[in-house]
């Protein structure tokens, strides 16, 4: 569970970071250009310039993203559990379709517990 969250939580945070970028003009070869002064213009195509900045920037974000992961993992084990534990879909049976109440009791055949109710359609 920890591995798919943290794998969710990355891929989000990047693409939202991508996105911003995009939406924004960020151009991190420009920026590099003008707050380091190396010029990369010849080297990095503008959007492989900006792909390497947002990875750089998620990779940053990853002091917080961290902690809030693993924080919050026992809670969506939890979740996820609840889910598996489930047999599959319920089916509804409309009431005036049923019967009457079957007992079957089990692998203990005396009666006396092991068994269950079953609902048997009219």
């Amino acid at each position: 569970v920890f591995t798919v969250w943290w794998t969710v939580a990355w891929t989000a945070s990047g693409v939202g970071i991508y996105g911003a970028a995009e939406h924004f003009g960020v151009d991190v070869v420009k920026l590099v250009r003008e707050h380091i002064g190396y010029d990369l213009s010849a080297y990095v195509d503008p959007k492989m310039g900006n792909l390497a900045g947002v990875v750089a920037v998620n990779e940053a974000l990853e002091v917080v993203r961290l902690p809030l992961v693993v924080a919050t993992t026992p809670s969506l084990a939890r979740l996820v559990k609840g889910y598996a534990a489930c047999d599959g879909p319920t089916v509804h049976v409309p009431l005036k379709r049923l019967t009457g109440v079957r007992r079957s009791l089990g692998t203990l055949g005396n009666g006396r517990g092991g068994g269950h109710d079953e609902l048997v359609p009219g």
